[in-house]
């Protein structure tokens, strides 16, 4: 979780897309925002929640407890891997945890440590859908990869959505549009090799 968190706050300070010259974008009234909001959103979300994990965790493991005042200055990702070294070694501790009030927002909620697990399981997936190597617009293709041999290319798009190459999610070979042009060609020599 520590190393995810990181590499959302990679995510969170990368400048935003600039559009090539001669290319035309329509903009709204509003200014742009400087940041990732949703990766911000989904770090704010981790160190809250394991947080407040940590402090349960703590309590029952009788660690010494944390003080209120100085942890509300940690850092964010200090507070997430200070979070982590205490819930890893005690996860048998975290899922037991009976349904106590904890604050989710505005709201206070029975939450117990099976929804503990559950918030821990959304955290990592929000986080790991907020990447760039991880989005969902990917699409397989079916041509084998030239390095491995397996049909596992996905497709790499550019910034305005065009095909641009593809990725091997086996082995991890990186093809430009060149690259998967040729390797469509030799597939589809190979197609038709076999039909006569």
């Amino acid at each position: 979780m520590p190393a995810l968190y990181a590499r959302l706050g990679q995510v969170l300070i990368q400048p935003r897309y600039s559009p090539p010259l001669g290319v035309r974008v329509a903009t709204s009234p509003a200014p742009p925002a400087l940041i990732d909001l949703r990766a911000d959103e989904v770090m704010r979300d981790m160190e809250a929640v394991l947080v407040s994990w940590e402090e349960r965790v703590r309590d029952v493991a009788h660690l010494t407890p944390l003080d209120t005042a100085t942890s509300r200055h940690r850092r964010g990702g200090y507070a997430v891997q200070q979070a982590t070294d205490v819930l890893a070694p005690r996860v048998d501790a975290l899922i037991a945890l009976d349904a106590a009030p904890m604050l989710r927002g505005d709201q206070v909620l029975e939450l117990s440590g099976v929804d503990a697990g559950l918030e821990i399981l959304d955290l990592h997936w929000r986080g790991r859908a907020g990447l760039p190597e991880t989005a969902s617009g990917a699409r397989p293709l079916p041509v084998p990869c030239g390095a491995c041999g397996w049909r596992m290319l996905a497709e790499i798009t550019d910034v305005l959505g065009y095909l641009d190459g593809a990725r091997c999610r086996r082995c991890g070979a990186v093809y430009d549009a060149e690259g998967l042009a040729a390797l469509r060609r030799a597939a589809l020599e190979t197609a038709r090799g076999g039909a006569q």
